[in-house]
């Protein structure tokens, strides 16, 4: 789908506005978010997965893809250091034009599929946008504008992580396109004691003990990224395990860190991280159907509009901090006042000034007996 001229009309405003008032301010231009006008022409849906090193980035694509698209980071020293696309063979072509216009070249590896409901769906796993390696960081920077949904996989330790909150400023999307990902959930269960242990494990159902504890890190993870400024509803908030997608592997896994491995000691505990595990199964898959289901052209549109009409607003925010519009334009309207000029000119030519003007075209004057007597001379010699 292309969009008309008038599409655009406001970004293309804002830069003007931007530019115009640099030069009348004598200042430096705003620093303008960019790339939504780049996503209107295609019909791509581009999702980018977006976390730090060791969020399990490249295990959660794989989870969703269901196929083995990226490396594990634990296997590259340099963890994911190029940008890779789970991507339908029809729409390579049309991968590779989207990202042409990053000044820094960004050629994707590409894992192809022939899912051809999803052929317009792109999954896109960045690099670790606070890895040691600034190549990076540089590169996440050059992609995420131009994507149009977001993916931020976040870990138990590394809920409001300095670099994601300074990244996520960057990062200009519509709220309703952006999700919040807490990978490796069996960390939350490790760092607690077993349910038996702490007194809870005989207390009521185990169903029911599964679904406090689930609610309870679901509330966690909302205040903590409330702390941050980055508020969610619940649909747009996953706890998942995608290293451990199955309700067996997780619950072996959680059996082998509170070192029970046949759950012969805390028997009663099993039910509970069994209903713990089917939870963060379903997680998953309500995350894979979010981002891997069909996107007709028209939700396509609205996902791009959503994006579009956001930067617009960030940057018109952008461009009235930058240049203290509110105060740039009562200083303008002053400076048009006329009764601003004259009190500026009174204030200017004060009782100090006048007297040393006077004083000066005084001493410029010549006294009246030499001008007489430079008269009568010419008429002596006349």
């Amino acid at each position: 789908m292309t969009y008309s001229a008038k599409n655009i009309s406001a970004s293309d405003e804002l830069t003007t506005v931007n530019r115009r008032l640099a030069e009348l301010l004598l200042r430096p231009p705003a620093n303008l978010a960019a790339g939504a006008d780049a996503a209107l022409n295609d019909d791509l849906v581009l999702c980018g997965v977006l976390g730090g090193k060791d969020v399990g980035k490249s295990t959660l694509i794989n989870a969703l893809a269901q196929t083995r698209v990226s490396v594990d980071a634990g296997e590259v020293g340099r963890g994911t250091d190029r940008t890779i696309a789970y991507v339908h063979e029809n729409a390579r072509d049309a991968v590779a034009h989207r990202l042409e216009s990053i000044d820094r070249h960004v050629t994707p590896d590409v894992a192809l599929h022939q899912a051809d409901p999803i052929q317009n769906v792109v999954l896109l796993d960045l690099p670790d946008f606070d890895s040691e390696f600034l190549d990076h960081l540089a590169m996440v920077r050059d992609v995420a504008p131009l994507l149009d949904r977001i993916l931020w996989v976040l870990t138990p330790r590394k809920v409001g992580d300095r670099a994601w909150v300074q990244m996520l400023n960057d990062v200009v999307k519509d709220a309703g396109n952006v999700h919040c990902v807490l990978n490796k959930v069996d960390e939350l269960l490790a760092d607690n004691e077993p349910f038996e242990k702490s007194g809870n494990g005989s207390a009521g159902r185990a169903t029911d003990r599964g679904e406090k504890f689930w609610i309870d890190q679901h509330r966690w993870v909302a205040h903590s990224t409330n702390l941050v400024g980055y508020p969610q509803t619940d649909d747009h908030r996953f706890l998942v395990a995608a290293a451990f997608p199955d309700v067996e592997p997780f619950v072996g896994r959680i059996g082998r860190l509170w070192n029970d491995p046949d759950w012969s000691t805390y028997r009663s505990d099993r039910d509970t991280v069994t209903d713990i595990a089917k939870r963060a199964a379903r997680e998953l898959e309500r995350l894979r159907d979010c981002v891997l289901s069909p996107v007709s052209s028209e939700q396509g549109q609205a996902i791009k509009s959503a994006n579009r009409r956001q930067e617009d607003r960030v940057n018109v925010a952008r461009i009235e901090d930058h240049f203290a519009i509110e105060q740039t334009a009562d200083r303008l309207f002053r400076a048009c006042d006329p009764i601003y000029h004259q009190r500026v000119v009174q204030q200017s030519l004060d009782a100090s000034y006048c007297s040393g003007v006077a004083e000066a075209l005084q001493n410029q004057l010549r006294p009246d007996r030499s001008l007489a007597d430079e008269l009568l001379e010419r008429r002596v010699e006349g």
